[in-house]
């Protein structure tokens, strides 16, 4: 490149140049100018020339040659000699500028190797220093290196890293969607990179965002064990418990009986509304119960104890609480609602549904039949004693008959009435009293919802109940025939003279003692021996109760002592009967008469009855002695009803 610029310089440069020389052919033609040497140099030149290889090879070729090529090798020199210094000027001139150029450079390469040379002292001497300015500049770039390393690594190890970070997310993903074998999966991965970098605080951070997602999981698997699934589920959810580790074995089965327990609460709470209606709540409670309690103990049994080698020392302690308390809560449901029910029927219903239940219970170790039996018996004794009691009740504010019928004088029993072998049938005689039929038929309406439902261990409190409800019937009658007898009519009435009125009085006292008779020798052997033969198939009723065989002896005392007649009396009755007949048929006869009239109407006035004890408001109304036919006839049906209740005691 200098030699180009050198070669295009202006003319000045050229003119200089030639100045310096006469011309570039004398120059290159020109020998070097001669120096004095010793014939020692000019025989060394001379050697150093022979060497060359030039030479030697042409000496060698002009020793090859004839002579007659020898003779002319010198005119071939000559001419070779022109042609060579021909092009040689030829070549001066046309390039000329090139060797000006080259002459131009071969100057400044060597000004610039001495410029070179200094400066390449300079730079030695200055390497030291840049060399303790690299060493300075990098300790001062020691940190921002190390940064810049982590952050190319962290480039590098850029998704691994994401898959890190994105272990809590994923796991939360997979807990709150059900995935929890995965989510399972995913927290031992996070506790393995955990434990193995356990100096790294990002993975520790991420490892404890973990731990909160699976304390997550923790509780939804706890909820699910509240949730109304089967057997398989609460498998998998106890497996998953299990290998979790949060709980321990005794944790995880307490868990599980307060959850199961808590679910069958809340179904029990749903029935709450019910309760107004005790048959059908202890009914739904029962369905409940047998459901759900049932699969607890199959269900725990299944998971805990036959995985068990030894239950007896782990779970079966548990689950004999868990028993205790259940049965616990369903005798105070039963305490609580069995004894208000009143109808023997629903009673039975109820009880039958207990059985079936405590036979399900059985299979599994837990027959609570035994435990279920006071409710009921409590409910029977108290609606079977109620009954007995309405009984008595029925018969208070209720007179017998004092008058007979007109066309058929009522039945004059003996002192003592024959006693009927069967139990079935209540005694005829009863329809000649409706009082005593109305009795009747509330006792035997009552052992025959006894029937139903008749627990063995009430028989001496039952017939305990029947004799003191008896005694309080006898003691009332017995008052009551007491006060008829004191306040028998004594009046003598138009109609009859003074004999018509003591026939009347006799007559009174004659249905009274039947009355009686009819109730001590027929109404309570019957109830009692349909209580104990018909009911609960003893060869014979018991001995009466001390209170009962009191008001009967007392009743049957004041009995014998009306019924004792003398020979006199019954004459007298029979005058007194002929003197009403014949005061009657005059008294048709004198219907003309004005006096006759008024005897006559006298006679068809009625004697009103004395008037009987108060009765409950819900009594019914005692009829006047006109009305005793009717009253009569009424009996008839009650009668019927008896004989139809009393069927069915047996």
């Amino acid at each position: 490149m200098a030699t180009a610029a050198n070669g295009r310089a202006g003319p000045s440069t050229s003119t200089s140049t030639s100045a310096e020389h006469a011309s570039l052919v004398d120059l290159l033609l020109s020998t070097p100018p001669s120096q004095p040497s010793s014939s020692s140099s000019s025989a060394e030149h001379l050697t150093s020339l022979l060497s060359t290889p030039s030479t030697s090879t042409y000496l060698r070729h002009l020793s090859s040659q004839p002579l007659s090529s020898l003779q002319s090798e010198p005119s071939a020199l000559s001419d070779e000699s022109a042609l060579i210094d021909t092009e040689l000027t030829n070549l001066c001139h046309r390039e000329y500028q090139t060797f000006l150029s080259a002459d131009t450079c071969a100057s400044g390469v060597t000004t610039a190797f001495a410029s070179f040379e200094s400066a390449l002292d300079g730079l030695l001497s200055a390497v030291p220093a840049l060399e303790d300015a690299c060493v300075s500049f990098a300790s001062s770039t020691r940190a921002i290196q190390a940064e810049r390393r982590r952050a190319a690594l962290v480039l590098e190890q850029h998704d691994k890293l994401l898959d890190v970070l994105e272990l809590p997310q994923l796991i939360d993903t997979c807990v709150r969607n059900g995935y929890y074998q995965e989510a399972l999966e995913l927290s031992a991965h996070s506790a393995a990179l955990a434990q193995r970098f356990a100096d790294v605080l990002i993975v520790q951070d991420v490892d404890a965002e973990v731990r909160e997602s699976m304390r997550l999981m923790v509780g939804q698997l706890l909820a699910l064990l509240r949730e109304p699934a089967k057997l398989p589920t609460f498998v998998k959810a106890i497996a998953f418990l299990r290998r979790m580790g949060e709980l321990d074995e005794p944790e995880l089965r307490t868990a599980f009986l307060s959850a199961r327990l808590e679910h069958f609460r809340g179904r029990v709470s749903a029935i709450e509304p019910e309760r107004a209606d005790p048959v059908r709540y202890v009914r739904r409670y029962l369905d409940l119960f047998r459901e759900h309690v049932f699969d607890i103990i199959s269900q725990y049994t299944t998971i805990f104890l036959d995985s068990c080698p030894s239950p007896a020392s782990h779970g079966q302690p548990l689950l004999i609480e868990f028993a205790v308390d259940v049965m616990a809560e369903l005798l105070g449901v039963m305490h609580e609602h069995v004894p208000r029910i009143d109808d023997t029927a629903a009673l039975a219903s109820l009880l039958t549904a207990t059985g079936y239940c405590a036979s399900s219970f059985a299979r599994v170790g837990l027959d609570f039949r035994a435990l279920v039996a006071a409710p009921f018996e409590e409910a029977v004794l108290r609606s079977t004693t109620k009954a007995f009691n309405d009984g008595a009740e029925a018969l208070h504010g209720r007179s017998p008959p004092t008058r007979s019928r007109a066309s058929s004088p009522p039945r004059s029993p003996p002192p003592s009435y024959p006693q009927t072998a069967a139990i079935h049938t209540p005694p005829q005689a009863l329809t000649d009293f409706p009082p005593l039929a109305l009795l009747t038929n509330t006792l035997v309406n009552a052992l025959n919802a006894l029937r139903l439902l008749a627990p063995l261990a009430l028989r001496t409190r039952l017939a305990s109940a029947l004799d003191a409800a008896l005694a309080r019937a006898a003691r009332q009658l017995t008052a009551y025939a007491r006060a008829v007898i004191a306040d028998a009519p004594r009046r003598r009435s138009w109609e009859y003279p003074a004999e018509g009125a003591e026939e009347r009085r006799r007559e009174t006292v004659q249905s009274t003692v039947r009355f009686a008779a009819a109730f001590a020798r027929l109404v309570v052997p019957f109830v009692r021996e349909g209580l104990a033969r018909g009911v609960f198939a003893a060869e014979k009723a018991g001995e009466m109760a001390p209170e009962l065989g009191g008001a009967v002896r007392e009743l049957e005392g004041w009995i014998e002592s009306r019924a004792e007649k003398t020979e006199v009396e019954k004459e007298a009755e029979k005058e007194a009967e002929k003197a009403v007949v014949n005061g009657m048929e005059e008294a048709k006869d004198n219907a003309a008469n004005d006096t006759g009239e008024q005897v006559e109407a006298d006679a068809c006035a009625e004697v009103q009855d004395p008037a009987p004890p108060p009765a409950p408001s819900n009594a019914e109304p005692q009829p006047a002695a006109d009305e005793a036919p009717s009253t009569a006839a009424a009996a008839e049906p009650d009668g019927a009803k008896g004989r139809t209740s009393s069927d069915s005691v047996s």
